[in-house]
Order: C-alpha cells, then structure tokens, then sequence
C-alpha cells in the first residue's frame, strides 16, 4: 500500500489507510496487512474500499461513534 499509515493490530498484523485508485475511482482504503519476518507489509483481501465521495461521512460516523462511546471527546 503506497503511502500508508499504519496502525498494529498484533504482532504479526498492521491496519494499513491510504487513498488510492481502482478501477478509475478513487478511494480510501482500509486493509489488514500481513507483516512477514521481514517486516515487510502485504496487503490481505480482509478490509473495506470506501469511494473517495463517502470519506467524509465516513469519518463523521466514526467519530460519533468513538465520542458515543467515550473513547474521543
């Protein structure tokens, strides 16, 4: 995933987010990663796609979630 920021999952797991293109769409893509002994990343088929126009309703559902729940004020 080019330009990703990661966040670990577990040991042996990242959560990878970038922005990226698909078929001619841009979207913004969450995906687990396999870390290899390596350390480097590979993509897995577990995540979510979200086309670029939904961002921001996406990152507003989040974060009323995460303020519901009082983990974010």
């Amino acid at each position: 995933m080019q330009n990703a920021l990661y966040i670990e999952k577990n040991r042996n797991i990242d959560i990878g987010i970038n922005m990226g293109e698909f078929k001619g769409h841009e979207i913004l893509n969450i995906r687990e990663c396999w870390v290899g002994r390596d350390g480097e990343r590979t993509p897995t088929r577990k995540g979510i796609t979200i086309p670029k126009r939904c961002a921001r309703e996406f990152y507003e559902a989040l974060t009323k979630v995460l303020i519901d729940e009082e983990i974010i004020s």
